[in-house]
């Protein structure tokens, strides 16, 4: 296991890097162990190649079928916050998992198989419990105009 640099993009514009736990596949190909915090477009298990070449550092050579979702709390939390731990909970029984976090937020995956519907109720109701908070799709809307869905799930 090794971590990958890829760039964060705010309006087309590098605005730093993201370290991502991933699994070399040989050459420049990777298999991401972890979601991405501030990468969009991508989700734990997807493959892909690093390209220099392309504006997101990467060509995406295989979807996983994980979606990738990101929680907005309204203070700061870690993995042992009781807050984290109950949200974990709830998308575990989904199928998913906590991959992580930093400060306010924490990423999560799930099996596209859990159901659009399902893990927005998970989510809206979370965020019902936790006034301030918010939530986002990480690998689901074109990070472009954040509202255009990708449809890689509808392949």
């Amino acid at each position: 296991m090794t971590d990958i640099l890829l760039p964060v993009l705010v309006d087309d514009e590098r605005r730093g890097e993201e370290a991502i736990p991933a699994e070399s596949l040989g050459g420049a190909r990777f298999r991401l162990a972890a979601s991405p915090g501030m990468v969009e477009g991508l989700a734990a298990g997807d493959e892909i190649e690093m390209d220099e070449g392309e504006a997101v550092g990467y060509r995406l050579l295989q979807r996983a079928g994980n979606l990738c979702a990101w929680f907005y709390f309204a203070h700061p939390v870690d993995a042992h916050d009781p807050d984290v731990e109950s949200l974990a909970g709830l998308v575990a029984a989904l199928g998913g998992w906590l991959d992580g976090g930093y400060a306010r937020m924490v990423v999560f995956t799930i099996p596209v198989s859990a159901g659009f519907a399902e893990v927005a109720r998970t989510f809206d109701s979370a965020v019902a419990c936790h006034p301030g908070s918010s939530w986002y799709y990480g690998n689901v809307y074109d990070p472009r105009d954040g509202v255009t869905p990708l449809g890689w799930w509808d392949t």
